[in-house]
């Protein structure tokens, strides 16, 4: 017999037979060992309630949380109120409520179109770039979005650039690594990041998939890439490029057979690329005045295929197929000043050039439709003053316009943010504003009555 409980010895013993047994176990102390208690600085790992619907995230935040590391941006955001409810879908960053194509997402200043896969599991963003997640539910000021809905920016490492460093991570669907390099003695730092799934080894047998009417086979890949180069050119200038390219696709085969020499054949084939970079300068005056200059690019491109044929016999009965891609391409150049605080007034002001263009081309049987590029560009600018009315309170008005010369129409959006400080524990933050978006995601359905946002 043997018995054991917690606190006590094991005891192994042997019995004979009788009608009462009774066993005594052993108690068994366990040393700790010493244990000091001091203070320590609070680590914030999120800035909430600055202003109205703002919340800040930093790295710290973004390394320890458990799950997949794929999705670590997603996985921390939704913890988060207002962002992507319960039973909702994870598809898109909903925030508030919007709906998909409405929420603005960057990084680095490189707009993203779509923030995920096609299989919805993994992140266009390699979590390994990532030092903040800065996030507007509503109510921001002029400096911030180019949609109606929320927005989302990350901010990527600046890069150590005293010393190398590598990191290698693998788990059972993906494989990552990310280097940093110092160059030009100390000066500059150069980032490589890279990502990519890779064939299971028991794929054969996972990915097949026994129905009732036959059999399905599944196929999914994804790989990204990320770029960064921070450098110095002076102690007052700096330059920064940043680069991100992620590509997937997806795969389905139906294969179904019936028990005559019939059988039906289906392949579903969805991918998708999205290439983007930035190139950022900033120069800082003497008197404190800041100056960035801003261009960046970016292009988004979702395909789907959809094939099918019936066989009676050994011959061909009849064939299906339809295609549909759509481009999304934007360029963006802008230039930033903002003049050091006087007076308790701080003011900024930017103008800048928006170039964004679409595509849509599908094919369905008998009929070939290809949409002509459609291009819209527009000039953009505000002007923001931040005034700090008295200790405690402060007033933002800002005043953002945007001019659609094809149409020779101009978008005015003022807007109004407020925060007073009642206590180190109470802060009201009010905010108003108008808002518009040149840019809009819709779903498509093909002949079949698919539908997608992809």
């Amino acid at each position: 017999l043997r018995g054991e409980h917690l606190g006590y010895r094991v005891q192994d013993t042997t019995l004979l037979p009788s009608t009462r047994l009774r066993v005594q176990l052993m108690a068994a102390p366990l040393s700790l060992a010493e244990v000091e208690i001091s203070d320590a600085p609070l680590i914030s790992v999120a800035r909430v309630g600055d202003r109205a619907g703002h919340m800040k995230l930093n790295d710290v935040s973004n390394s320890h949380l458990p799950g997949n590391n794929s999705n670590l941006i997603f996985n921390n955001l939704r913890m988060y109120p207002g962002i992507t409810a319960a039973g909702e879908s994870v598809s898109d960053y909903i925030i508030w409520g919007s709906y998909p194509g409405q929420n603005y997402i960057t990084f680095d200043g490189i707009t993203l179109f779509s923030s995920w896969g096609i299989n919805q599991e993994f992140g266009r963003v390699n979590p390994a770039l990532v030092k903040n997640v800065e996030v507007y539910k509503g109510g921001y000021q002029v400096p911030y979005g180019d949609r109606i809905g929320g927005v989302v920016m990350m901010e990527g490492r600046e890069g150590n650039r005293q010393r190398q460093e590598a990191d290698l991570q693998l788990t059972n669907q993906m494989a990552s690594g990310y280097v940093n390099v110092p160059l030009f003695q100390q000066k500059a730092s150069l980032q490589l990041a890279a990502r990519s799934t890779f064939a299971q080894t028991w794929q054969p047998f996972s990915d097949l998939q026994n129905t009732q009417v036959g059999d399905v086979f599944t196929k999914s890949n994804y790989r990204d890439v990320n770029v960064k180069l921070s450098a110095d050119l002076s102690p007052r200038d700096r330059l920064v490029f940043s680069f991100l390219g992620s590509g997937d696709f997806y795969a389905a085969t139906f294969d179904r057979r019936r028990r005559d020499t019939n059988s039906d054949n289906s392949v579903q084939l969805v991918t998708s690329s999205q290439v983007g970079s930035s190139l950022r300068y900033t120069r800082t005056w003497g008197k404190g005045g800041l100056t960035q200059v801003l261009a960046s690019q970016s292009r988004y491109l979702p395909t789907r295929t959809l094939s099918a044929f019936f066989l009676e016999g050994e011959m061909r009965a009849d064939r299906f197929q339809t295609q549909w891609s759509n481009t999304i391409d934007e360029q963006r150049v802008s230039v930033t000043h903002t003049l050091p605080s006087r007076g308790g007034h701080q003011l900024s002001a930017e103008v800048g050039f928006i170039g964004q263009a679409s595509k849509v081309d599908t094919e369905t049987p008998g009929r070939v439709r290809e949409r002509p590029d459609q291009f819209e560009g527009r000039v953009s600018g505000y002007l923001l003053d931040a005034i700090q009315i008295m200790p405690g309170w402060s007033l933002d008005l800002g005043l953002k316009a945007d001019v659609v010369p094809r149409r020779d129409t101009v978008f005015l959006q003022p807007r109004l943010t407020t925060t007073y400080s009642l206590s180190d524990q109470w802060r009201f933050n009010a905010a108003w504003g108008y808002y518009n978006q040149f840019l809009a995601l819709t779903p498509y359905t093909d002949a079949v009555g698919n539908q997608t946002e992809v």
